[in-house]
């Protein structure tokens, strides 16, 4: 096991909105409560 999770959704707004919901602290902490790193990459997969 490599200690690394990767999950896949499909969200019903534009690609902005969801992105910046993911790299505001405030918003990115009602996403993934107890997440202590994540890291933002355009062009992710």
């Amino acid at each position: 096991m490599t200690g690394t999770v990767k999950l896949h959704r499909v969200f019903k707004a534009p690609a902005e909105r969801v992105f910046k919901a993911f790299l505001v602290p405030d918003a990115l902490a009602k996403w993934m409560a107890g997440i202590l790193i994540f890291i933002g990459l355009v062009g992710g997969s």
